[in-house]
């Protein structure tokens, strides 16, 4: 009796060390993860610049043309890969699991190739834009579907913090001057007299795109565990910093999508729809602080730069003409293959395009090929409807409003990390995780009142 009384403690005692040993893996691969995030959204070229990473260079050295967050997210995956035993089978179980990440992984394997076999040549430039840009994706969501529900919350909250810093940094640099100088096409080439701020995510576009996806989503109700103060102060704190950001295609859809957003509210209310009176001066004081920060921009002349934006677009218009004339100089085997990256930087300053091609589509076939483009696109439709599939369904205004701004910017098209901070932003504010929290909370909670009255 004795015996097997010792036998099921060392199973006991043996269970119990691997479960601790697993809790703490994980807490690794979570604190590891935030990590990735972090340095996905926060360390822009010009930031890798200056520490001596050569990035956005054409002739950058091959390993340091992709963004260190990449070879974090293939670390993490990786030791994740290899906790399973079989790393090999836990890809192919991982990928084959979700057939559309499959798709789009391929995809993105297919177009390195052929650009290899088009351009005869391992070119930085068109390399290292898929790893960076789109490869880089795909380790983020394996990440993150490896780890627990229960430990996901912690995304949410970081990109909370993440987003006010990026907002506060925007208004600061109307006063002290900018992170880094917005770069007219390639690196090396500096508009100093650009006042718009560039924040955390290096580029005033990337940050008035992904501030105006941070509005929408808050309006939205997003992530439902977020108090109502802190969500009326964030959406002001960032509506302020869009004016820092000076994008004008941005504030256009976030006020065109506020005045909806309102005007269908204010419907509701004439219908029955009841309102707190604690909602409504709330409310009111919002609107009272808000209504004091523009004066104080309007007194920093912050508000007339940023209508001169409108009144003069510094040739954006014009350009987003010319890029069309870009296919007339290239032959058809570059139509349909794709150029090599020093002619197509050729070709972008000899048509004047010095700000670049604002298009994503467009600037993925001048690089790529039609051919390659198509099959990127394909298999990029399929990653963001599992994407979709992961959130909740009002998500789809976001990645409307996301895919519309990427026919007027480069977004997707060049190396950048735009892409992968928006599908971080729908895991973090959407994922049906966040509800299901959110339902268990306010069940818990209905519980604990209920046992209390029950008490009393």
């Amino acid at each position: 009796m004795e015996n097997s009384l010792q036998k099921y403690d060392y199973i006991y005692g043996a269970a119990s060390m691997v479960a601790m040993r697993k809790r703490n893996f994980d807490d690794i691969i979570v604190y590891l993860f935030i990590i990735l995030v972090v340095s996905t959204i926060c360390m822009p070229y010009y930031f890798l610049s200056r520490m001596g990473w050569i990035y956005h260079a054409a002739s950058a050295n091959p390993l340091t043309a992709i963004h260190p967050s990449t070879y974090l997210g293939i670390l993490i995956y990786g030791l994740i890969a290899l906790r399973h035993g079989n790393a090999l089978q836990k890809v192919m179980d991982d990928l084959t699991a979700h057939y559309a990440i499959l798709m789009f992984f391929l995809a993105c394997i297919v177009v390195i190739a052929l650009s290899f076999y088009a351009n005869n040549a391992f070119t930085n430039r068109n390399i290292s834009t898929i790893l960076d840009t789109h490869l880089s994706n795909i380790f983020i969501i394996l990440i993150y579907l490896n780890i627990s529900p229960s430990r996901r919350k912690i995304l949410t909250n970081t990109l909370h913090v993440i987003m006010m810093i990026n907002a506060i940094i925007g208004m600061l640099e109307l006063k002290f001057g900018s992170l880094a100088k917005i770069t007219d096409g390639a690196p090396g080439f500096l508009a100093d007299d650009d006042w718009r701020s560039s924040a955390l995510m290096g580029h005033p576009l990337a940050s008035a795109t992904i501030t105006a996806c941070y509005i929408m989503a808050l309006f939205l109700k997003a992530d439902k565990n977020l108090n109502l103060i802190y969500r009326a102060f964030f959406i002001i704190i960032q509506i302020l910093a869009m004016i820092s950001f000076g994008g004008r295609t941005a504030a256009l859809v976030i006020l065109l999508f506020i005045i909806c957003f309102l005007t269908f509210n204010f419907y509701l209310i004439l219908l029955g729809k009841k309102i707190r009176i604690q909602n409504f001066y709330f409310y009111m004081l919002s609107f009272c602080i808000f209504s004091f920060a523009i004066y104080i921009f309007y007194s920093l002349n912050i508000i007339d730069l940023f209508i001169e934006r409108f009144m003069d677009d510094q040739g954006s218009a014009d350009a987003r003409i010319k890029m069309f004339n870009l296919f007339s100089t290239l032959s058809e085997y570059d139509i349909l293959f794709g150029a090599s990256p020093g002619y197509v930087s050729q070709v972008i300053r000899l048509n004047g395009l010095n700000a670049g091609v604002e298009n994503a589509v467009i600037m993925l076939i001048v690089m790529y090929g039609m051919l390659n483009t198509s099959i990127l696109l394909t298999g990029l439709f399929f990653y963001m409807c599992f994407i979709y599939s992961l959130c909740e369904r009002r998500s789809i205004i976001l990645l409307g409003y996301f895919f519309t701004m990427n026919m007027v910017t480069v977004g997707f098209g060049s190396k950048n990390s735009m892409f992968c901070t928006f599908n971080i932003l729908l895991l973090a504010l959407f994922s049906k995780d966040n509800v299901m929290f959110a339902k268990s909370r306010a069940f818990r909670d209905q519980v604990d009142t209920g046992s209390r009255e029950e008490i009393r």
